[in-house]
């Protein structure tokens, strides 16, 4: 009996050192190009993209259909995920950039709460909107798994390309990309 339980024990040991070596291994990676996501594109005919609720951080409510008939880009994250804090430098500069006339993006922290999403923005010296998901429902509709996950819908209400991990919002492939979507 003590021999099985040391050997589960290290069987235990040895899962918990496997997985902080691949989490904090990937840590250090540079964010991944649009063009490096080929897997992420949608098989599909576009998917129709699913309607969900979510509060600014003056906790004015939205539906993700207010927003059809722009272009769409979903930014599912958290305060905690050090690979969605990489991204935010990105988005810094991309968020800005944008035509709000023809593109909508939304950063959508899921589980936390205005206040901290607050400080984390003054923190980060972001100067865009955030929107919080109290309780993720919406990551549930998507099937998200990872974090930062991105979906970017057409004016048609659409699921064009889901990008799973952070990328360099501000690539010129990006750019392209959302100005040919714009452009159908």
């Amino acid at each position: 009996m003590k021999f099985a339980k040391k050997i589960i024990t290290a069987v235990l040991i040895i899962a918990v050192a496997a997985v902080a070596f691949f989490y904090f291994s990937k840590k250090d990676q540079a964010p991944i190009a649009l063009q490096d996501k080929e897997s992420s594109l949608l098989d599909n005919d576009r998917a129709p993209a699913k309607d969900f609720t979510f509060r600014d951080l003056e906790d004015k409510e939205y539906s993700l259909l207010d927003f059809q008939g722009k272009i769409i880009i979903v930014n599912f994250r958290t305060i905690q995920c050090g690979a969605c804090d990489t991204e935010m430098d990105f988005l810094k500069t991309f968020v800005p950039s944008l035509d709000s006339d023809k593109v909508k993006f939304i950063p959508l922290f899921l589980g936390d709460k205005q206040n901290a999403v607050k400080t984390y923005f003054r923190q980060k010296n972001a100067k865009f909107p955030a929107y919080c998901d109290d309780y993720g429902l919406s990551a549930i509709k998507y099937r998200v798994f990872a974090l930062p996950t991105s979906l970017i819908i057409d004016k048609n209400f659409k699921v064009v390309v889901r990008i799973t991990g952070a990328i360099d919002w501000n690539q010129e492939e990006v750019s392209e990309f959302l100005k040919a979507l714009a452009n159908e």
